[in-house]
């Protein structure tokens, strides 16, 4: 088994589209381990957006995220589901 980010040309939509800009940053092909931490950077801008920047808020707004595209797939957390991957 693997992350989807291993494929990430070969999956399309904002997958590949996120990979490409990874792969430009880095100047070579993202290895796994990259394709983690660009994510963690799209997850957390994300959460971050419309917060006051306190902890709760950054935890309530990540519990909020539905979909939120990722090199890895879309990243939906809830309350129960601190994991966030979508294995679509």
């Amino acid at each position: 088994p693997t992350q989807l980010g291993s494929f990430g040309p070969q999956v399309g939509g904002d997958t590949a589209r996120l990979f490409g800009d990874l792969q430009r940053e880095l100047g070579r092909t993202p290895l796994f381990f990259n394709a983690f931490g660009w994510d963690h950077g799209l997850i957390t801008e994300a959460a971050l957006k419309g917060t006051d920047g306190s902890r709760q808020a950054l935890r309530d707004s990540l519990e909020k995220l539905k979909d939120s595209p990722a090199v890895n797939g879309p990243v939906t957390y809830t309350p129960d589901n601190h994991t966030g991957q979508n294995f679509r």
